[in-house]
């Protein structure tokens, strides 16, 4: 019986240090991306100031929408956080997108 306990508590123990670095590993992502994408953001918002005023604001409400979604990804758990990945990718893109079709002044 006591081997028995021994082991359990030897394969916790196991699979409790193994999951750690893994957890450790997806928060570090997690903030790694946050970063960029804020990075991107911002760079896109200096962007708005040298288009015309109508595009400007079109682009300044996309980015809004995308730090909505920027800011769930880094409140969801960080199992879960890629989930919300897809959708700030997708606002991106749709961001660098419009940029492209509307050009600058």
């Amino acid at each position: 019986m006591s081997k028995l306990i021994l082991s359990a508590l030897l394969l916790i123990s196991v699979i409790s240090c193994s999951s750690a670095p893994t957890t450790r590993s997806a928060e570090t992502e997690r903030k790694d991306y946050s970063v960029q994408a804020d990075n991107r953001l911002n760079d896109f918002s200096k962007r708005a100031d040298t288009m015309r005023p109508e595009t400007a604001s079109q682009l300044r409400a996309q980015i809004a929408d995308a730090r909505v979604e920027l800011n769930n990804l880094k409140a969801a758990r960080v199992e879960n956080w890629e989930t919300y990945r897809t959708e700030v990718d997708n606002r991106l893109v749709r961001i660098q997108n419009s940029y492209q079709s509307n050009g600058t002044r």
